[in-house]
């Protein structure tokens, strides 16, 4: 087995860019200890689909809370957070986004696989190309690009969103497994996007048992 950890961290600071296609104008967060229903949006960013909560309680000060970005473990979707948005968006703007290789695909690889078991070779190298990289370095330049676009473009753009410059332009990040070492190597990789990070569930170190498992997943 591994060893995990939980960790807050202070980083530093810089700004959040996407033409997005809406995708579900409102959801209501059922689980909610409150009547309160909050609007979330599910849209795509930079090629991700994310789910974003804006913040129910806009602090325009220079104390304002920074959004909140969400990165969860490998099986996990934008769908398993959808219930916490109610309590993490009480005073800041909250954004989850899957990684690549979490959620659906997206439709364009979904056809070529199609096409894939028709025989069609080109499919096929379409769909390994799009899975060439999977990397942390890629992953971290992935979020970068996600948060840039979400609050350069996404999500200020909206009436109902105040414009950019009511808001903190760092982020915080919390992170659990797989998204926790993407937001390590995110962290390290951008540390002017990263105000703070709390990652947990992920191993400080791996063992022999665990490349094994990660061998029998290829």
């Amino acid at each position: 087995s591994t060893s995990t950890r939980s960790s807050s961290t202070s980083l530093q600071s810089s700004s959040p860019s996407s033409t997005a296609r809406s995708r579900s104008p409102k959801l209501s967060a059922a689980s909610a200890s409150t009547s309160e229903s909050i609007s979330i949006s599910v849209r795509y960013v930079a090629n991700r689909r994310c789910m974003f909560a804006p913040c129910r309680q806009l602090d325009t000060s220079n104390n304002a809370n920074p959004p909140l970005i969400i990165i969860g473990g490998t099986a996990q979707s934008i769908y398993s957070w959808e219930h916490h948005l109610h309590s993490l968006s009480r005073d800041r703007d909250v954004l989850v986004y899957e990684c690549l290789g979490q959620g659906p695909l997206p439709k364009e690889l979904f056809d070529t696989m199609a096409q894939q078991r028709a025989g069609d070779n080109d499919a096929a190298s379409a769909a390994e190309e799009y899975y060439r990289n999977v990397t942390l370095a890629f992953h971290a330049e992935d979020f970068a690009t996600v948060v840039t676009e979400a609050w350069t473009t996404t999500f200020t753009s909206n009436a109902d969103i105040p414009p950019a410059e009511s808001r903190c332009n760092k982020v915080d990040v919390a992170a659990f497994s797989l998204g926790g070492r993407i937001a390590l190597a995110a962290a390290s990789t951008y540390p002017h996007l990263i105000r703070r990070l709390h990652i947990t569930g992920v191993g400080a170190e791996r063992d022999d048992y665990a490349n094994i498992v990660l061998a029998s997943w290829r």
